[in-house]
């Protein structure tokens, strides 16, 4: 790195982005579905990007590895992730994949944010979350009345 990049760098304010981890659905049976899932995951991250949060998104950073790192090593990175960030954004069709009922699951009992892109609400309040003009503690509050309530009314 020249002097010149270098001092660029340490001139810059560097502020504090608030970290989101993309979770949906990635592997599917079907090539065709799991391109799809990625595409979602994808798609939902830009928009993240664009509204100014920093983003993690699984469905990119695993895309077609399986066969060369064990599911096990991957889960546990995918956790590893989520328990850094600010929050766990969740993709639409998510409710049939183990993979993003863990990651909810290890959120919610960890007190890390939960969005519902597919929430209208939820994104208004992402918007307004990275321009710090949301009560994101009120909001964890909630979301933990809303997932005790929950496993109450689970079938044993």
């Amino acid at each position: 790195m020249s002097n010149r990049s270098a001092s660029c760098l340490h001139s810059r304010k560097v502020t504090k982005m608030k970290l989101l981890y993309v979770g949906g659905p990635v592997r599917n049976a079907s090539l065709n579905a799991r391109h799809q899932n990625i595409l979602r995951g994808e798609s939902i991250s830009y928009e993240l990007w664009k509204m100014g949060f920093s983003v993690i998104c699984p469905h990119k950073n695993t895309e077609f590895i399986d066969g060369y790192i064990p599911d096990s090593m991957i889960i546990a990175g995918d956790l590893e992730q989520v328990s850094r960030c600010d929050g766990l954004v969740i993709t639409p069709m998510w409710e049939n994949s183990a993979g993003t009922i863990g990651e909810r699951k290890f959120a919610l009992e960890r007190d890390i944010a939960v969005f519902y892109w597919a929430n209208l609400l939820d994104r208004l309040n992402l918007a307004d979350w990275v321009k710090d003009k949301y009560d994101i503690k009120l909001h964890i509050q909630k979301q933990k009345q809303a997932y005790k309530e929950e496993l109450e009314t689970e079938p044993v």
